[in-house]
């Protein structure tokens, strides 16, 4: 499926939407087809507010993004039941460090090179999110 993303005119997207709910003279986009100009994705009727969330769309849906972030997702999972003390010195060092982080004092970097010292593991940062 060969598809692209178009810009449109909010008005043509839809023209009996309330005009409270958002600027009609905004410009919206969609994924269509190429070849046969058919709309493929209008974001439920209302378009994508930006190109990058169309792309973001097309890629997660169409260009393999959901099975990518199903397996990480699969993999980060695994890792942290195989692994429940990393889990929970990871979990410390988010409580503990939640001020310097905000600051800007510690980062994830410091996290995986601290599991990297006591553990002796390199952890994937992607992990970080399914902890």
């Amino acid at each position: 499926m060969n598809l692209d993303i178009i810009k449109v005119p909010q008005k043509k997207i839809n023209p009996q939407q309330d005009p409270w709910d958002c600027d009609p003279q905004e410009d919206r986009y969609m994924i269509i087809e190429k070849e046969t100009k058919k709309i493929i994705d209008n974001a439920g009727g209302h378009g994508f507010k930006s190109f990058a969330s169309a792309k973001k769309a097309m890629w997660y849906r169409f260009e393999g993004g959901k099975q990518k972030t199903d397996s990480l997702k699969f993999e980060a999972t695994k890792f942290w039941k195989d692994n429940p003390l990393i889990k929970s010195f990871v979990d410390d060092f988010y409580m503990y460090g939640f001020k310097e982080m905000a600051r800007g004092e510690l980062s994830e970097n410091d996290l995986i090179s601290n599991v990297k010292d006591k553990f002796n593991i390199t952890l994937n940062k992607k992990y970080l999110k399914y902890a």
